[in-house]
């Protein structure tokens, strides 16, 4: 009789749990994103002394619908 008064108030306490939880919210299709666009990714500056300076710009377009952040930049 003990074990069945334990199942129950168990149960009871499973299904109320259940239905306090939030309902999942499904991903938006359409949802907003920034979409990073390099033309010209890859640069090759051939063969470089040492000590010479060398410069070049990496053009980065935001074409998504949200603000593009851009958080590091390492160089190889």
């Amino acid at each position: 009789m003990l074990q069945y008064r334990i199942l129950g108030t168990a149960l009871i306490a499973l299904v109320a749990a259940a239905l306090c939880m939030p309902a999942p919210v499904p991903a938006q299709e359409n949802a907003s994103r920034p979409r990073a666009v390099v033309e010209n990714a890859v640069h090759d500056w051939g063969a470089v002394y040492a000590g010479e300076k060398i410069i070049h710009s990496f053009v980065i377009a935001n074409q998504g619908d949200a603000p593009l952040e851009i958080g590091s930049v390492r160089t190889g």
